[in-house]
């Protein structure tokens, strides 16, 4: 459990094998430099490409997400992506600015499309 909320751990199957971290959290972070911190690293030596931002409304949930990607040698893409969502302004409570933020690490086989 963090400080606003439990985290929550997911997998996705097949064709985006992919593994995320979610909470929820008061705010958006303020600073997202020990995220970047991580994932410069963890991409170093690799050739990155921007991926977002991407913004959209689904339902009643304003979402916001972007990150990087790239090829790997087995021509599978990698990518490291983060997700921001809040229930719109019109449903949400007064004052309540709580959103959630999802950090993904996702590997996409082309032939399973």
């Amino acid at each position: 459990v963090g400080r606003s909320g439990p985290f929550a751990v997911t997998v996705e199957a097949p064709p985006f094998h992919a593994c995320g971290v979610r909470t929820t959290t008061l705010a958006p972070f303020a600073d997202m430099a020990p995220y970047r911190r991580l994932a410069d690293g963890f991409e170093a030596g690799r050739h990155a490409s921007k991926v977002g931002p991407v913004n959209g409304t689904v339902g009643n949930v304003d979402t916001s997400g972007g990150g990087e990607m790239w090829k790997r040698a087995d021509a599978r893409d990698e990518a490291l992506l983060v997700f921001i969502a809040t229930p719109v302004a019109a449903i949400r409570a007064k004052g309540d600015d709580a959103v959630q933020v999802r950090f993904v690490h996702q590997l996409v086989d082309p032939g399973a499309h």
